[in-house]
């Protein structure tokens, strides 16, 4: 057990400074925390400049259990790995199950905390000046991350992949994201979903470059998936990538549930399977604009700059293999045509109560 104030200083950039196969224990308090930094880390006794990768990371593997970290910080490392500057991390655990409490990850060069394939409780810490501040990745993990707050990272605050499936709840989410660009298309900010389950309760978003929960366009969900009412979803599209509904799979989405569209160019959901958007009036689902302020508030984050108009999104479409699918009371504004709908000859669509002009 490691307890109080316990200042580790690595020096080598090239090496994982920890790999913990069995249990660790660093437990400080909020008086007398550990610091793990670097060796150039003025503040900590130091006598350079450090800076973010002066150390590359600590890793749980998937022998170690019951770890914990408490009043933890871990600063100025997450360095490149190899000629070919490989993303690395500052701290991962692999395959393990760590918890996670009153941690600081700060000034990381690529991602502050990795978490892959196992289930970790992560609450009351801090992600911060990092490229990004968590990613979490692969099934079955089903992490939890909660009161916890995301700050000041270069991309994105919180990344979740490859079949991932973490609780999220009541986090802050604040300038995550190039702030001060122009942001029409640019796809960074508070959260991003690449093919993964999770589930959001109660976050919060200010001043991201994208205030909401970016669904990367190449998402093909292959299992049942449900989308909540809490941050807005902002749909990304491209040339021949949409997100996907796959056959045998139900994507559900939530009463007050909004989605938005970062791409006026492309078709911003394909279903194969089953859509089920079935609210009740005065807590419709909405799809509509990136540039709409009105639902969600203002996602792209530039202030009045943008107003929406029609075409800013394109459709949803159903293909000839879908079936069981329901819409009742959904908003559908500022998209391609009425109804922003192509449903294919065969498709098993029922189309209820739905409003297209605001």
């Amino acid at each position: 057990i490691i307890r109080a104030i316990n200042k580790s200083k690595t020096a080598n950039s090239n090496y994982t400074f920890l790999e913990i196969r069995g249990i660790l224990k660093a437990e400080g308090v909020s008086s007398e925390k550990i610091v793990v930094t670097s060796k150039n880390d003025s503040d900590y006794g130091g006598t350079g400049s450090a800076s973010a990768g002066d150390w590359k990371n600590m890793v749980f593997t998937s022998t170690s259990s019951n770890s914990s970290l408490k009043y933890v910080v871990f600063r100025y490392g997450g360095a490149r790995e190899g000629l070919n500057q490989i993303e690395k991390e500052m701290v991962k655990i692999d395959g393990s199950s760590v918890e996670v409490e009153n941690v600081i990850m700060e000034k990381s060069l690529t991602r502050g905390l990795h978490i892959i394939n196992y289930n970790s409780t992560i609450k009351d810490s801090i992600f911060r000046d990092s490229k990004v501040g968590v990613l979490i990745e692969g099934s079955p993990d089903s992490s939890t991350i909660e009161n916890s707050s995301f700050e000041n990272n270069f991309e994105f605050g919180l990344q979740i992949i490859a079949g991932a499936a973490p609780i999220i709840k009541n986090n802050q989410f604040i300038n995550n994201g190039i702030i001060g660009t122009d942001t029409k298309y640019s796809s960074q900010g508070a959260i991003a979903v690449y093919g993964a389950y999770p589930e959001f309760i109660n976050n919060q978003a200010v001043n991201n470059l994208l205030n909401g929960i970016l669904v990367h366009s190449k998402s093909i969900f292959d299992q049942d998936v449900v989308l909540q009412a809490d941050l807005p979803y902002i749909f990304s599209a491209n040339s021949g990538d949409y997100i996907t509904v796959g056959e045998g799979s139900v994507m559900t989405i939530e009463s007050d549930a909004i989605i938005k569209s970062f791409s006026p160019h492309y078709t911003i959901l394909l279903v194969r399977g089953t859509l089920v958007a079935q609210a009740a009036s005065g807590s419709e689902i909405v799809f509509t604009s990136l540039k709409d302020d009105t639902f969600g508030g203002d996602t792209n984050n530039d202030g009045n700059a943008t107003i929406p108009s029609d075409n800013d999104w394109k459709n949803i479409k159903f293909t000839a293999i879908s079936k069981d699918s329901v819409l009742d009371y959904v908003f559908m504004y500022y998209g391609t045509g009425v109804p922003p709908i192509i449903i294919e000859s065969g498709a098993g669509v029922e189309i209820k109560t739905i409003d297209y002009s605001p």
